[in-house]
């Protein structure tokens, strides 16, 4: 299968056998779609930046969309924008449209055109039986779209971060199609630790400028792999940066 003219055959070999999966075939650096899926031109919200809503596709008339684990409903206007009527859903938070578990949603099979879950998986008891739970209410072509932690700082309720391969593995065990992996350069371990920790309070340009010299390292690292190793593969720029991402955003569907 071609994504956007980008996704390879080994992608798609990789995805249809996980024991195989490799990290230089599943992760790939944000970009903005490849392939116009929708006409947005509004703002986005911290974790879901106009680069990710590039590849929400936009709505058909009647297509439900589910925000799950909403907290305060900050991504209504942006689903909304695209033609989705807005189902907010979350587990305490009076923001809501239905307060309700992840593990267990009251919705019948095939409802969603599109499920949002942008930084929630993390927090989650038994996020297999949770992406089930996405999956079933997912209509045949259905988008799931989120982002996980992986090296980001313990807040202190999170309880499991994923790697690459463990993030792939739990979509694909479900029966979803990944579609891609992808991660922010700027948003890589030592910038999260630090803007996450002791620089909370401090504005992100700070720990992004004191953070600078690590990406650099690793850009560095990377470039200097590819043109001296014999294995190059290993040594991509996109891997090179997984190995040290603060966070993966994921954008799969249900299989038709």
């Amino acid at each position: 299968m071609t994504v956007d003219g980008e996704a390879s055959a080994d992608f798609t070999k990789a995805m249809a056998k996980p024991e195989t999966m490799s990290p230089e075939t599943l992760i790939e650096i944000e970009r903005v779609a490849g392939q116009r899926r929708n006409s947005y031109q509004g703002s986005g919200t911290l974790h879901l930046n106009r680069t990710r809503i590039s590849y929400i596709a936009e709505a058909r008339p009647g297509d439900l969309g589910l925000d799950l684990g909403c907290c305060d409903a900050a991504h209504r206007h942006i689903l909304e924008a695209l033609g989705y009527k807005y189902c907010g859903v979350d587990i305490a938070n009076r923001g809501a449209d239905a307060l309700a578990d992840a593990h267990a949603l009251p919705f019948r099979a095939g409802t969603f055109a599109l499920v949002l879950c942008i930084s929630v998986l993390q927090y989650l008891a038994d996020p297999q039986t949770a992406v089930r739970e996405v999956e079933r209410i997912l209509r045949p072509g259905g988008q799931f779209i989120g982002s996980v932690a992986f090296l980001e700082a313990w807040d202190g309720d999170s309880l499991v971060h994923f790697t690459p391969l463990g993030l792939a593995r739990l979509l694909q065990t479900v029966g979803l199609y990944l579609e891609r992996i992808a991660i922010d350069p700027s948003w890589h371990v030592v910038r999260a630790q630090l803007q996450m920790g002791p620089l909370r309070n401090l504005p992100p340009a700070v720990s992004k400028a004191l953070a600078a010299p690590f990406l650099w390292l690793v850009r560095t690292h990377s470039l200097a792999g590819r043109v001296l190793s014999h294995n190059r593969s290993q040594h991509n720029s996109a891997t090179a940066l997984a190995r040290h991402a603060g966070a993966l955003f994921f954008i799969a569907r249900r299989r038709q």
